[in-house]
């Protein structure tokens, strides 16, 4: 396999044109205390963009965008972002086909290891029960918030996001190909000495052992438990995994 993805094309606007042309403009802090370059070489991208500059409107009142005209200098700019895509290879050869599972899964694992443990800017809205009690607001919080619809979130939203997608990474680390695959080694013991005893004259058998199989099936199912439940929050969260 052969997956070669381009970065994000990044759209050159009549605004970004304002300011590479105003290059000596220095950035001054606005109103929301971030520094930005002046009001007025933003006003000379308006008027790039519509060639007229209209006064701010009135708290309440709309923006007046869809009814102005663009200039041709900024349609022409348009024609040209519409143009440029991201630039996506995928070359899939046939023993990648033998078992795709495991080659999904190598895809992803390092994809998903980098998402993980990146700073990320944000959190998807998760579902109560798929995180343990420890990490759910508690009823009076769930009753106020359905009440006030505000939008506030919970002290404990992102961490909920956090245990979901390392959830995910340990199903895909514990599979064929990841640093853990052979995570049952350890439970399943020394294997018994094993014998064929016929029982009739075609030659048929039976396997026998000579003791029992010293193997901890408990925590054996409860990793396969846990494996499972990661492989089916990557599927509900997939199209959450964004930043």
């Amino acid at each position: 396999m052969k997956v070669r993805i381009s970065n994000y094309p990044s759209w050159f606007t009549t605004h970004h044109l304002a300011e590479k042309l105003c290059f000596w403009a220095k950035d001054v802090e606005n109103e929301v205390g971030l520094m930005d370059k002046p009001e007025w070489v933003y006003n000379f991208g308006e008027w790039l963009t519509y060639g007229s500059v209209l006064p701010e409107p009135e708290v309440g009142e709309f923006y007046p965008t869809e009814t102005r005209k663009r200039t041709l200098l900024a349609r022409a700019l348009d024609a040209i972002n519409d143009k440029r895509k991201q630039k996506i290879e995928v070359k899939i050869d046939e023993w990648d086909l033998w078992d795709p599972y495991t080659t999904i899964g190598i895809v992803v694992r390092p994809l998903l290891t980098e998402f993980v443990n990146k700073k990320r800017h944000g959190a998807p809205n998760t579902d109560y029960e798929d995180v343990p009690e420890e990490l759910r607001p508690s009823e009076e919080w769930i009753k106020q918030s359905k009440e006030n619809k505000d939008g506030e979130v919970d002290d404990k939203f992102h961490e909920r996001w956090d245990w979901i997608l390392n959830e995910m990474l340990f199903a895909f680390n514990h599979i064929e190909g990841g640093p853990d695959e052979f995570w049952a080694d350890e439970y399943w013991g020394d294997a018994p000495t094993m014998r064929y005893r016929k029982i009739d004259e075609k030659g048929m058998s039976v396997i026998e052992f000579d003791e029992e199989w010293d193997c901890d099936m408990v925590k054996i199912r409860e990793i396969e438990a846990r494996i499972e439940n990661g492989f089916k929050l990557f599927g509900k969260y997939f199209r959450a995994l964004w930043d």
